[in-house]
């Protein structure tokens, strides 16, 4: 019954993936239209490991799945993927990340329905010595990460709540760091632009004044790498009669960070702000006023020609744990009532380790069709793992289908790759991902692609997944005559009728393995089934141990069973 199962190598290389293609091809039931990639940012220059981002929209007419994979200038091949496509289109991304400067391009070939390769998408990275500052000037010509449009001169009534100038900018750098500064008001809080280019900023007035704003960019040590262009703003408000009284708004409310995912041991800050203006010089008094019922008092006196102000508040939450979420708003109390919306934080407790991202190869020793039993493709995930030395844990990998691996104990070291690697021997198209847990929570590392396509055969809907897999063995310690007889014993639920059935394998630790067994799970029938495989031991063994392995349409490993035979 029992057949060795062969080992595999498997090289280590992160996953990506996206697809595109040109206009409608050649006429019948199936025709595919892919727009032109877009790099994002197409150029940049700053601080590295930079990381562009390539996206593509694709229409399909005549087919509901698209395979494809991303070709780039350098002769590189991302692997094969299959998509599902909703409504007509779907709308395909690719994300590189660059140590050092570079340029080419990169495009979409469409496998099926359609075979044809999308238009190209050029993008550079120009890395920058980090802490090296460069400075942009309007008009120098130059190819610059920051740049800001300078906004249109204003002169006119300034009535309540005030009048609004918008900055706008452009930032040449992916997902970078940056901050907005104002020549009267110096830095505002650091903030992160993850996707696009374009940046904005608000300031209202309620009196006359005037000063220069620009861009900075920032490394990852908050170092200054660049500075856009100064752009010169100007608002001139009509006087109002001496008479009137003063009058405040706020405007512009803001918290950061305002979310927060780590560990939860000790106190937390977040910062609030918002932005005061008052028609003539006058006191303001105002309070901050928190979600968990406490008033932060505050009063500024704003004197002729500083008619605006920042205001700011830090809340310092004590006991993370016991606040998930937590707002606040500013008001004004006098010289007349005001108030701003509440702006609100999250936080999400979870382990005190660092993961990197995830990293999935895949590798057939035969570099063919993955098949049943001798020639399955072989996948790999392995993620990085930062922790204090000591750190005792518990991690299981998970799929996006529902599936995971049983949890293992752990003493983490202080910088360590956590690896598992799997057989696929049918179509699999989805994600994985790592999930460690210590005593101040959970955490999981951002998921990567595992995708292979068997002898060009896309994966079927089965209908349903499977929820759990238990394994027994009767009777796990056995004393008497040999040979003797061992019933294994496999129980899964699924979450629907399967169009497929579920195909696992039992796994002993004597490097041995059952086969692929199958169980079906029909129309109308129980979700739940019971199948055995049995064993005859000729001889004594050791404490044994075995495990079931759910193969399709879910990846899951069902926790261990122990067993012992003795013959007498």
């Amino acid at each position: 019954m029992l057949r060795t199962m062969g080992t595999a190598l498997a090289a280590l290389v992160m996953a990506t993936g996206v697809l595109a293609a040109p206009a409608w091809g050649a006429s019948g039931a199936v025709a595919v239209k892919v727009e032109r990639p877009r790099a994002l940012p197409a150029q940049y220059e700053g601080g590295c490991p930079a990381t562009t981002e390539f996206v593509a929209r694709v229409s399909v007419r005549g087919a509901t799945r698209l395979t494809y994979r991303w070709v780039r200038g350098d002769g590189g091949k991302g692997p094969v993927r299959t998509v599902g496509v909703k409504g007509g289109a779907v709308l395909l991304r690719d994300v590189r990340t660059f140590g050092s400067s570079t340029s080419g391009w990169q495009a979409v070939q469409v496998l099926s329905p359609r075979r044809t390769t999308s238009a190209k998408a050029r993008f550079a990275v120009t890395c920058l010595t980090p802490g090296k500052v460069t400075t942009s000037q309007p008009g120098a010509g130059e190819r610059v990460s920051a740049y800001v449009a300078a906004p249109e001169r204003y002169e006119g009534a300034c009535p309540l709540p005030g009048h609004r100038v918008t900055f706008t900018g452009t930032i040449k750098g992916g997902a970078v760091r940056y901050r907005w500064v104002d020549s009267d008001g110096g830095p505002q809080p650091a903030e992160r632009l993850l996707s696009g280019t374009r940046v904005t900023s608000t300031r209202t007035f309620l009196a006359s004044a005037s000063g220069t704003r620009h861009l900075e960019v920032l490394d990852a040590a908050g170092r200054v790498i660049h500075r856009s262009n100064r752009v010169a703003y100007q608002v001139t408000c009509s006087r109002p009669p001496q008479e009137d009284p003063a009058r405040a708004a706020v405007t512009s409310p803001r918290v950061m960070p305002d979310s927060y995912q780590g560990p939860c041991t000790g106190p937390l800050e977040f910062g609030f702000q918002a932005e005061l203006a008052v028609t003539k010089p006058t006191k303001v008094t105002y309070q901050w006023v928190r979600s968990d019922g406490v008033k932060v008092p505050g009063e500024i006196e704003l004197k002729a020609g500083d008619l605006t102000a920042s205001i700011a508040m830090v809340w310092k939450v004590a006991e993370p744990a016991k606040l998930p979420r937590g707002s606040a708003r500013l008001q004004v109390l006098t010289p007349n009532a005001a108030t701003t919306v509440p702006v609100t934080f999250t936080i999400t407790c979870g382990a005190d380790v660092e993961l990197g991202d995830t990293a999935v190869s895949m590798y057939s020793p035969q570099n063919a069709p993955c098949s049943l039993t001798g020639n399955p493709y072989w996948a790999t995930a392995a993620v990085n793992v930062k922790a204090p030395a000591g750190t005792q844990a518990s991690y299981r990998w998970r799929w996006a289908d529902g599936g995971y691996t049983r949890a293992q104990d752990v003493t983490l070291l202080e910088d360590q790759t956590l690896r598992y690697t799997w057989p696929v021997r049918f179509s699999k198209v989805g994600s994985a991902w790592l999930e460690v847990t210590t005593a101040s929570g959970t955490v999981r590392s951002k998921p990567a692609e595992v995708s292979v396509i068997c002898d060009g055969k896309p994966l079927a809907d089965a209908g349903g997944t499977v929820l759990a897999v238990a394994g027994e063995v009767t009777p796990d310690d056995y004393h008497g005559a040999c040979p003797t007889t061992l019933t294994f014993s496999v129980t899964v639920t699924v979450s629907a009728p399967l169009k497929e059935p579920v195909r696992y394998v039992w796994f002993y630790d004597n490097s041995t393995s059952s086969g692929v067994e199958e169980l079906s799970f029909p129309e109308g029938g129980p979700l739940t089934r019971t199948a055995t495989v049995t064993y005859h031991p000729q001889k004594s063994t050791v404490k044994s141990t075995g495990w079931v392995e759910v193969l399709s349409p879910t990846t899951m490993l069902s926790d261990q069973v122990s067993y012992k035979v003795t013959c007498s």
